[in-house]
């Protein structure tokens, strides 16, 4: 896309809902997980919130984000107030048939 004055426009994302995909504290930085599943990569800095600026692995989060150098990073990432869905599987006891008759 170009703008009038000719210059490229870079895609922005808004106000989208992602999971942290990893986050590394000593290093500042990791990935989310965008609704489609493109990985954009987030720095602390971008971080809303007060104290150490970090995020869970697995936890919501909403975020903007910018094509730059042809991968998205987030320009915006606040966490999110959503719970993350848990499946829980149970299974059952096998049993064993040994010495059994039928």
């Amino acid at each position: 896309m170009d703008d009038p004055k000719g210059a490229a426009v870079q895609p922005e994302l808004r106000d989208i809902e992602g999971v942290v995909k990893w986050f590394d504290p000593r290093k500042g930085f990791g990935f989310l997980v965008g609704p489609q599943g493109d990985d954009v990569f987030v720095h602390y800095s971008v971080i809303e919130g007060d104290g150490f600026k970090v995020l869970k692995d697995g936890a919501y989060v909403t975020f903007d984000a910018a094509m730059s150098g042809g991968r998205w990073k987030a320009t915006r990432c606040a966490r999110s107030e959503r719970v993350p869905e848990i499946t829980v599987v149970v299974k059952k006891p096998e049993t064993s048939r040994a010495g059994k008759n039928p």
